[in-house]
């Protein structure tokens, strides 16, 4: 009976502890709700803490694009020369374009959602995904009014720069940037063209075929064919202020030698000017010289008439286009086209003082320097016994422009010709010509449209090469004139326009500077001299065939800025 109790016992613990082992229903659902309660209070926290690491890294990703893109567009717009082509500030996929202080053209724009940056035609992605980028450009005067539309580009001063960049990831997660940035340049000034006001010198007749020679620093003398093509003078005065006052026209022919045709005009000293030009006695035509005396009053007289071109019959012969250089003190080369034909003519004077009426002229015999056709000749100096003349021959086969050393014999006068050099066989017209240094000159010519090319003289055979034409004109041109800036630029004017022309010396390359301008619609037959020169700008006085017929006169300046 006691061992029967004990065993009971020992059931009833045995039960008992397995019944404190197992959970009951409730404590189940008891510990069920607290590891929900647990869980809902540490798993959002896990994910906002997961969340705000990518909203963090979305961000600072947006933050580092627009930081490397705010200091790459200042960086790069600091080194602008120029700009050269904006959009409308109202525009939010916009490009700006300009040239930087190493020569390149480079463009920002926006395309399939990225901001780019490159050599204009080579673009590279530069930052985004970007949805947004914007320019507003203002001039020196306005800060605040963007200009909309650009008429210049080349007035911008101040550039701003919006855009807007977004998380690839987090697409609504975006910022937006602006940058002002005021442009200066690292590089070398830029050429600015201006012009004073046109001033009208002849106007009781038609008036044709202008020339100019410095008189001094204020005063020009221009020689040309007035009513009935008589021979007519006038003193040009300018100031600082490319103001031009006209004197008191001066006929200096006489009704026995009328008409004076074609003139070119060079200095022998401070008041007397050598002219050649074509003459008429009653109805045949001539090659004269005379020498202009320009007096204290500015009123011109002509001494020491001369006829010239011993070649030409009783009948005369028509001298046309005439131009001069002053080789040395005393010696002259002049050329010229003649007669209908019109082969291209070359002949030396001298011209030396005398007792009689002051001066004496002589000339050798002729040149013939091309048989076929010499038109439209321009002359530069070589040196004291050489002169390099280009002109234009229209007959087929040679059609072209052509260039050819004259070269005088001091002893006697006598002008031999080098070897033609063909340098334009396009059908080219009208070439004008100057010195760049004594064995480089640049050509401005008509190819329908303006081009511009350097020929290089071998001083030991007198052979002539030429360099790459460069076009500077895309119209038509006709009888450009030519004066140099400085070693490097020069000034072309034709057709009521100027161009700066820059000389590579390194290739011996032409290319035309972005300054230009339009002085007057309707001009032909310009004629150029340089007015002086300083550090960085020059003035030059142009004659010109202007509105009416009439004789016309401007200054034009050529000013170095900074952009």
């Amino acid at each position: 009976m006691t061992k029967d109790r004990r065993q009971n016992a020992e059931d009833r613990r045995k039960t008992c502890d397995a019944r404190r082992r197992a959970m009951t229903l409730i404590e189940i659902i008891v510990s069920l709700a607290i590891i929900t309660i647990i869980l809902a209070v540490i798993v959002p926290q896990f994910v906002m803490m997961r969340s705000s690491w990518a909203s963090k890294e979305a961000t600072t990703e947006v933050l580092q694009n627009g930081r490397i893109l705010l200091d790459h567009l200042e960086r790069n717009l600091l080194k602008a020369v120029r700009i050269t082509a904006v959009s409308s500030p109202s525009t939010t996929t916009g490009y700006i374009q300009f040239v930087a202080n190493d020569g390149n053209s480079y463009k920002y724009d926006i395309a399939s959602s990225y901001i780019r940056y490159g050599i204009v035609g080579v673009p590279s992605t530069l930052a985004g995904p970007a949805t947004q980028l914007q320019f507003s450009c203002y001039d020196a005067c306005n800060l605040d009014t963007p200009l909309d539309p650009i008429t210049d580009a080349n007035i911008i001063r101040s550039v701003k720069a919006e855009f807007t960049v977004y998380s690839p990831t987090t697409t609504s997660l975006s910022k937006t940037f602006d940058v002002n940035t005021y442009l200066r340049t690292n590089s070398s000034l830029i050429w600015e063209l201006n012009k004073g006001t046109n001033v009208d010198f002849y106007t009781v007749g038609s008036y044709i075929d202008a020339a100019l020679a410095q008189i001094d620093d204020t005063h020009y003398l221009c020689v040309y064919a007035g009513t009935g093509s008589d021979g007519y003078t006038v003193v040009l005065t300018v100031d600082a202020n490319m103001v031009i006052t006209a004197g008191t026209p001066c006929q200096y022919t006489t009704p026995d030698y009328s008409d004076a045709r074609y003139p070119a005009v060079a200095q022998i000293d401070s008041t007397n000017y050598l002219c050649v030009y074509r003459g008429k006695v009653g109805s045949y035509n001539f090659q004269y010289a005379v020498v202009l005396t320009v007096d204290t009053g500015w009123t011109v007289t002509a001494r020491a008439l001369t006829q010239l071109d011993s070649t030409c019959s009783d009948t005369g012969c028509s001298c046309k286009y005439n131009r001069m250089v002053k080789l040395n003190d005393s010696d002259y080369l002049c050329v010229y086209s003649r007669d209908t034909s019109g082969p291209g003519y070359a002949e030396a004077l001298r011209v030396e003082a005398n007792d009689t009426n002051g001066w004496t002229i002589t000339s050798g015999d002729p040149c013939v320097y091309d048989s076929v056709k010499g038109n439209m000749p321009d002359l530069a100096r070589i040196d004291n016994t050489h002169g390099l003349c280009v002109y234009y021959d229209n007959q087929n086969p040679y059609k072209g422009d052509w260039a050819v050393v004259l070269t005088v014999d001091p002893q006697t006068l006598v002008v031999t010709k080098g070897e033609p050099c063909d340098y334009d066989t396009s059908g080219g017209n009208a070439p004008a010509i100057t010195q760049i240094d004594d064995t480089h000159y640049l050509t401005a010519y008509s190819q329908s449209t303006g081009y511009a090319a350097v020929l290089t003289v071998n001083t030991g055979d007198w052979t002539i090469s030429k360099g790459t034409g460069s076009q500077f004109e895309t119209a038509s041109i006709s009888t450009p004139a030519l004066a140099k800036i400085d070693s490097t630029h020069y000034l072309c004017a034709y057709n009521g326009k100027a161009v700066i022309l820059t000389v590579n010396t390194a290739d011996w390359t032409v290319s035309k500077e972005q300054a230009s301008l339009v002085w007057e619609s309707s001009v032909t037959e310009p004629a150029l001299v340089k007015v002086n020169e300083n550090v960085n700008d020059a003035l030059f006085l142009c004659a010109y065939l202007g509105s009416s017929s009439y004789g016309w006169s401007v200054m034009l300046e050529a000013t170095k800025i900074r952009p």
